[in-house]
C-alpha cells in the first residue's frame, strides 16, 4: 500500500486532471435542471445496486474471491470472469476479458492469473509494474508500484518499482515459496517449510519476520502479518493505531491494510483492529470466507458468494 505523502501527490494530479476535462466541457451551459438531476441521481443508484450476473450455463454466476486496492475493488466470478468498480483514472478497473482463477488489486493497477496460469496486469504503469514476464504461475500479488508472481517451480518473481539497490522490494530471494505477498516499499513470501522471509524496506520492521511456521502472510506499508499453523495471527512492524495488536484467537485467513488489519475467524466471522477513520474496521456481522483490507475500506466475501465491502472510498459497495 502507497505512502500517504504519495497517494496524496498523485490524487491531487488526478483531481487536476478530471477538473480540466469537466471545465472543458462545461461551457457556458445553464445549469441542469431539477428533472436532470434527479434522471442522474436515479442512473446512479441503479448502477451501484447488487448487480447478479449470469455464467454460459445460465446458473447465477457467484463471486468466488476478493480484492480490495487503494480506492477500487476486483472480485473473481466463478465463470473466471474478473469485475471491477471504484475508482478507475489509470484504467485499473478496466479488467480484460478471458477466464481467470485469482485476482490482485494494487494501488494504481491490477493483475489477474489466467487460467492458463500467465499473469495479465493493467493500469498505472510508470514503474514498470504491468509489464509482467512471461511464464506459468501459481499466483500474483499487485502492490502499489511492483508486482509478484510465484511461479509453478516454486520461485518468486518481482518487477517494477524496486526502491532500494540492495535487495529491494522487487528484488526476490532465490529459493521455493508457496506463496507471495507485495506491500508498499516491501515483499513477503512464505517458504514451503512455512517460514517467512520479507525483503526491502524495514523502516519499522516490516521486514523482521518472526521465527516459526505459518501458512500464510500479508503484507502492507509498515506491517506486516502471518498466520501461524495454529490459527494465532502475529504481526510485526509498526503498531501506530494498534494494526499489529492481533487479537489472541484463532483465525483462518488474515490481511493487512494501511493502518489495520482484518483476520476472518474460523466461525466465518470477520474481526478488524486498528485505524477506523472511515469506518474500515467495522466489520458487519455474518459468516464469510474472505477477507481483503486495503487503505480506506475492507471487504468480505459472504458465503453466499456476496461482496460487502465498508469503509469510505469509490471501492466499497456491495457486489453479487
Amino acid at each position: 500500500m502507497p505512502s500517504v505523502a504519495l497517494r496524496a501527490a498523485a490524487l491531487v494530479a488526478a483531481v487536476a486532471t478530471v477538473a480540466a476535462v469537466v471545465a472543458s466541457g462545461c461551457g457556458g451551459d445553464a445549469p441542469a435542471s431539477t428533472d436532470d438531476a434527479a434522471s442522474r441521481a436515479v442512473a446512479q443508484q441503479q448502477r451501484d445496486e447488487p448487480r447478479q450476473q449470469a455464467a454460459p450455463n445460465g446458473l447465477p454466476d457467484r463471486f468466488i474471491a476478493v480484492s480490495a486496492g487503494w480506492e477500487h475493488t476486483c472480485g473473481l466470478r466463478e465463470s473466471g470472469a474478473i469485475e471491477c468498480w471504484g475508482y478507475n483514472l489509470m484504467g485499473q478497473a478496466d479488467a480484460p476479458s478471458g477466464r481467470f482463477s485469482a485476482v490482485s488489486a494494487g494501488n494504481w493497477h491490477t493483475c489477474g492469473l489466467h487460467e492458463n496460469g500467465e499473469i495479465m496486469c493493467w493500469g498505472h504503469n510508470e514503474h514498470g509494474q504491468t509489464d509482467t514476464p512471461s511464464g506459468r504461475f501459481s499466483a500474483v500479488s499487485a502492490g502499489v508500484s511492483h508486482t509478484c508472481g510465484l511461479r509453478d517451480s516454486g520461485e518468486i518473481v518481482c518487477w517494477g518499482r524496486d526502491e532500494h539497490d540492495d535487495h529491494g522490494q522487487a528484488d526476490a530471494p532465490s529459493g521455493h515459496f508457496s506463496a507471495v505477498s507485495a506491500g508498499n516499499w516491501h515483499t513477503c513470501g512464505l517458504r514451503e517449510n512455512g517460514e517467512i522471509e520479507c525483503w526491502g524496506a524495514n523502516y519499522d520492521g516490516q521486514a523482521d519476520a518472526p521465527s516459526g511456521r505459518f501458512s500464510a502472510v500479508s503484507a502492507s506499508d509498515w506491517h506486516t502479518c502471518g498466520l501461524r499453523e495454529n490459527g494465532e495471527i502475529v504481526c510485526w512492524g509498526s503498531n501506530s493505531s494498534g494494526r499489529a495488536r492481533a487479537p489472541s484467537e484463532r483465525f483462518s485467513a488474515v490481511s493487512a491494510g494501511l493502518e489495520h488489519t482484518c483476520g476472518l475467524r474460523e466461525n466465518g466471522e470477520i474481526v478488524c483492529w486498528g485505524s477506523n477513520s472511515s469506518g474500515q474496521a467495522v466489520a458487519p456481522s455474518g459468516h464469510f470466507s474472505a477477507v481483503s483490507a486495503s487503505d480506506w475500506h475492507t471487504c468480505g466475501l459472504r458465503e453466499n458468494s456476496e461482496i460487502v465491502c465498508w469503509g469510505a472510498v469509490r471501492g466499497a459497495k456491495r457486489m453479487r
